[in-house]
């Protein structure tokens, strides 16, 4: 008998398998009856493969290789694309019942964030989304979003979009989930903390990041920029990764260096202070409860001890010379001194 052309091309991935077969019989002459005595299997099962109840397993491609002369890999594959093609279309079927949730998002911003690929398509928007949060289901994406990640907060909070703030922490665990970090370490952290504070003294952060990254990442703080949302109303975050003991800090980057450093320091407050748990800081900058002032007041002292803050202060002279005379003596920058000067209305 002659070999059908037909598989002598790569077949169609939305095929049936079970109309391939029934091709393969009709153009072999063989019966169904036949085709179950040559395989060895019962006319039942032979019934099934032709309707398309049963699935070609690997020993059934096996043994229609044998008894129709088709590669074993081409039914394999048949039924592969097949189940992939069926699987896509159950799938899409299933989120176009829910892509009105897409709404809540703010997807364009993060197209142009570069967080999700662009589409006006709300089933691909959804199904992007799924990715973007690593969740299988919308069931998972609906509970992972739904509640409002600033609910816990102790104090009220600015008028936010709960969907955006979720959107920035994601973006934060992704970033962080690129730098290599070891295991938190509390020693390490506090002996680092010079280190740290000679780092004020650039002009610019930008310039010492990628060092203060690989420091921060070596006694398990994972360090990320992530700018915020438009309708996120937050400038910072720190939280622990369980069951694993690292850290991540991600923060919405500042206008100011001087800024960025005050932000980090409250940050750094807050896992020294208070291990173990999830703080967001606010947009703007604001009184956020009893333990944020605790984070606040470490990081004043830490970056400049309150003793020799309140001698400056008292001496009343806050002329550049003077600060930088001050910075110089501490190892900080300069703008650490104005930043808190400002803050304090002293300037």
């Amino acid at each position: 008998m002659l070999r059908p052309k037909l598989y002598q091309v790569t077949p169609n991935y939305v095929t049936n398998p079970s109309a391939t077969l029934r091709e393969v019989l009709t153009e072999l002459n063989m019966t169904q009856v036949e085709l179950a005595e040559r395989m060895g299997i019962t006319r039942k099962y032979v019934g099934e493969l032709l309707t398309g109840k049963a699935r070609i397993l690997p020993q059934t491609a096996a043994e229609l290789a044998f008894v129709l002369a088709v590669p074993t890999d081409f039914w394999l594959t048949l039924q592969l694309n097949y189940d992939r093609f069926a699987f896509q279309q159950a799938q899409a079927d299933e989120l176009a019942k829910h892509q009105q949730y897409v709404a809540n998002f703010p997807y364009a911003e993060m197209v142009t964030s570069s967080l999700v690929p662009a589409t006006t398509d709300p089933v691909a928007q959804l199904a992007n989304l799924m990715h973007f949060f690593r969740v299988a289901s919308f069931a998972s994406l609906q509970a992972h979003t739904s509640q409002d990640p600033l609910v816990k907060h102790e104090i009220p909070v600015l008028a936010h979009d709960q969907y955006a703030v979720h959107v920035w922490l994601q973006a934060g665990v992704l970033a962080a989930n690129r730098l290599p970090t070891e295991p938190f370490d509390l020693t390490g952290l506090m002996q680092s903390l010079s280190q740290l504070r000679t780092l004020t003294q650039a002009t610019d952060y930008h310039s010492v990041l990628p060092k203060l990254q690989q420091l921060l990442a070596t006694v398990g703080i994972a360090l990320v920029m992530v700018p915020a949302l438009s309708a996120s109303e937050v400038n910072g975050v720190t939280r622990w990764l369980a069951p694993f003991p690292q850290v991540i800090i991600e923060l919405n980057p500042p206008q100011t260096t001087a800024d960025f450093w005050w932000l980090l320091f409250h940050e750094l407050g807050h896992v020294v202070l208070h291990p173990r748990t999830y703080f967001f800081t606010l947009a703007p900058l604001s009184d956020d409860g009893e333990l944020a002032r605790q984070a606040d007041h470490w990081a004043l002292n830490i970056l400049i001890p309150t003793k020799v803050w309140l001698k400056f202060v008292k001496q009343g002279h806050f002329d550049m010379a003077t600060i930088e005379s001050l910075a110089t003596d501490l190892v900080i920058g300069s703008a650490v001194i104005v930043r808190r000067l400002q803050h304090e209305q002293l300037l």
